[in-house]
């Protein structure tokens, strides 16, 4: 065989493995998978109905009032607007013990501060429904739908002030009648504060109120603990029981704590 002709087989051997080389690349790119890989991440949709939550609850609504559900040394449990709760598929009462509340408020993913009380919720990151917790500070505690609306007098915490008084003195800024003759709305604001407020007053109280006089109110604590945030604070959760004119003025005002 001539070295021509020899050269040519070779080169025709390598032209041919290329061309199925390239041939195999093809066919796996197009036609081996069907389609082209592509590279991505996708999320996948999840269906709440195939989650299994930890915590599982019945909820009802018409449940306005809270009944008691587990009791212990350690704290009471009531429910409002849930029938029942289910951890890992077990009523809660039946597995209860004094870490299940602290074991829960870990996994809940919001949470409430107040001076009483502190609510703890969860919008279906571990139950089914939605949950919310609020913890007393006493041995109190209630569990209710996520959107549970709750106050401080669900804790029972008396108010150690309860029967006694103090002074607050506020500027009357206009007197207006109400549609009840017993009563008054009085428009006042507190010496360098700059909230206004109108509140309704008995009208036995301050017969002679006028625009532009100071006058100093005497209010009674209740059973209902008061925060100083606010007149409408002050106002809602104690009794007015008096009323006087006072010509004092500025930092001489009387302006007790609470």
């Amino acid at each position: 065989m001539t070295k021509p002709k020899k050269f040519q087989i070779i080169l025709g051997v390598l032209i041919l493995s290329l061309v199925f080389f390239i041939g195999g690349i093809l066919f796996q790119k197009y036609l081996g998978n069907g389609k082209e890989e592509i590279n991505c991440k996708i999320d996948p949709v999840i269906d709440e109905d195939e989650v299994n939550y930890k915590i599982e609850t019945i909820i009802d609504k018409e449940i306005k009032d809270p009944f008691l559900y587990v009791n212990s040394d350690a704290e009471d449990i009531y429910l409002i607007g849930i029938n029942n709760i289910y951890i890992d598929g077990k009523e809660m009462k039946n597995v209860y013990n004094n870490s299940s509340i602290s074991n829960l408020i870990e996994e809940m993913n919001y949470k409430e501060v107040y001076e009483e009380y502190t609510i703890y919720r969860d919008y279906k990151k571990v139950s089914n429904n939605g949950l919310s917790i609020l913890k007393c500070n006493n041995k109190k505690v209630y569990i209710g739908p996520s959107d549970m609306d709750f106050d401080s007098a669900i804790c029972d915490i008396e108010n150690e002030k309860n029967g006694e008084t103090f002074i607050r003195t506020y500027k009357v800024l206009n007197v207006a009648e109400s549609n009840e003759e017993a009563y008054l709305y009085l428009t006042i604001r507190q010496y360098q504060d700059e909230a206004v407020v109108t509140v309704k007053v008995k009208r036995e109280l301050c017969p002679d109120v006028s625009e532009g006089n100071s006058y100093e109110f005497t209010f009674r604590y209740t059973s209902k603990l008061v925060k100083d945030d606010t007149i409408n604070e002050i106002f809602g959760n104690t009794d007015l029981i008096k009323i006087v004119y006072t010509d004092k003025e500025g930092m001489g005002q009387i302006q007790d704590g609470l």
